[in-house]
Protein backbone atom coordinates (compact mmCIF):
# COMPACT_ATOMS: atom_id res chain seq x y z
CA UNK A 1 0.00 0.00 0.00
CA UNK A 2 1.13 3.23 -1.06
CA UNK A 3 1.47 6.10 2.02
CA UNK A 4 3.72 8.31 1.06
CA UNK A 5 2.05 11.71 -0.46
CA UNK A 6 -0.13 15.22 -0.22
CA UNK A 7 -2.93 15.16 1.79
CA UNK A 8 -5.71 17.57 3.13
CA UNK A 9 -7.57 18.22 6.25
CA UNK A 10 -10.74 20.43 5.67
CA UNK A 11 -13.26 21.46 7.44
CA UNK A 12 -16.61 20.52 6.48
CA UNK A 13 -18.51 23.13 7.94
CA UNK A 14 -16.64 26.35 6.52
CA UNK A 15 -14.19 24.42 4.05
CA UNK A 16 -11.39 25.70 5.60
CA UNK A 17 -8.50 23.38 4.68
CA UNK A 18 -4.97 22.39 5.38
CA UNK A 19 -2.48 20.73 2.96
CA UNK A 20 0.64 18.54 4.20
CA UNK A 21 3.22 15.81 3.16
CA UNK A 22 3.71 12.87 4.78
CA UNK A 23 6.13 9.46 3.75
CA UNK A 24 3.33 7.98 6.60
CA UNK A 25 0.14 9.66 5.62
CA UNK A 26 -2.27 7.41 8.11
CA UNK A 27 0.14 7.92 10.60
CA UNK A 28 0.44 11.73 9.82
CA UNK A 29 -3.60 11.90 10.93
CA UNK A 30 -3.22 10.51 13.75
CA UNK A 31 -0.62 12.87 14.95
CA UNK A 32 -2.97 15.71 13.59
CA UNK A 33 -5.68 14.21 15.25
CA UNK A 34 -3.80 13.70 18.55
CA UNK A 35 -2.47 16.64 18.96
CA UNK A 36 -5.81 18.76 18.31
CA UNK A 37 -7.74 16.21 20.91
CA UNK A 38 -5.13 17.71 23.39
CA UNK A 39 -5.38 21.43 22.09
CA UNK A 40 -1.86 21.31 21.10
CA UNK A 41 -2.29 21.47 17.06
CA UNK A 42 -0.06 24.52 16.09
CA UNK A 43 -2.07 25.86 13.28
CA UNK A 44 -4.39 27.76 15.42
CA UNK A 45 -7.14 27.75 12.66
CA UNK A 46 -7.41 24.17 12.41
CA UNK A 47 -7.27 24.14 16.16
CA UNK A 48 -10.21 26.19 16.34
CA UNK A 49 -12.13 24.81 13.54
CA UNK A 50 -11.67 21.37 15.50
CA UNK A 51 -12.48 23.21 18.92
CA UNK A 52 -15.91 24.90 17.60
CA UNK A 53 -17.02 21.68 15.92
CA UNK A 54 -15.59 18.40 16.68
CA UNK A 55 -13.54 15.40 15.69
CA UNK A 56 -16.30 15.08 13.23
CA UNK A 57 -16.35 18.38 11.44
CA UNK A 58 -12.83 17.40 9.88
CA UNK A 59 -12.32 15.54 6.96
CA UNK A 60 -8.50 13.80 5.99
CA UNK A 61 -7.98 12.79 2.45
CA UNK A 62 -5.28 11.81 0.38
CA UNK A 63 -4.85 14.42 -2.59
CA UNK A 64 -1.79 13.05 -4.17
CA UNK A 65 0.86 10.09 -4.06
CA UNK A 66 3.88 10.48 -4.88
CA UNK A 67 7.87 9.03 -3.88
CA UNK A 68 9.87 10.56 -1.23
CA UNK A 69 11.94 12.41 -3.39
CA UNK A 70 8.83 14.20 -4.85
CA UNK A 71 7.18 15.05 -1.66
CA UNK A 72 8.50 19.03 -1.05
CA UNK A 73 7.84 20.27 -5.14
CA UNK A 74 4.69 18.12 -4.94
CA UNK A 75 3.26 19.69 -2.22
CA UNK A 76 4.78 23.05 -3.28
CA UNK A 77 2.69 23.07 -6.36
CA UNK A 78 -0.41 22.20 -4.28
CA UNK A 79 0.43 24.98 -2.12
CA UNK A 80 0.78 27.45 -5.11
CA UNK A 81 -2.64 26.66 -6.42
CA UNK A 82 -3.92 27.78 -3.15
CA UNK A 83 -1.47 30.52 -3.10
CA UNK A 84 -4.83 33.24 -3.39
CA UNK A 85 -7.38 30.64 -2.03
CA UNK A 86 -8.34 32.48 1.69
CA UNK A 87 -10.00 28.95 2.57
CA UNK A 88 -6.33 27.59 2.43
CA UNK A 89 -5.30 28.07 6.18
CA UNK A 90 -1.81 27.07 5.72
CA UNK A 91 0.79 29.65 8.11
CA UNK A 92 3.94 28.48 5.67
CA UNK A 93 2.89 28.73 2.14
CA UNK A 94 6.39 27.57 1.06
CA UNK A 95 7.08 23.50 1.53
CA UNK A 96 9.24 22.16 4.39
CA UNK A 97 9.71 18.62 5.09
CA UNK A 98 8.06 17.64 8.79
CA UNK A 99 10.89 17.50 10.94
CA UNK A 100 10.12 13.77 11.54
CA UNK A 101 9.53 10.53 9.33
CA UNK A 102 6.23 10.32 10.24
CA UNK A 103 5.34 13.88 10.03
Amino acid sequence: MRNCGIYKITCVNNEFYYIGQSCQIIKRFWRHKNDLKNNKHDNIVLQRCFNKYGETSLRFEIIEYCESDALDSSEQRWLDLSATDILCININKTSTKPPDPTG
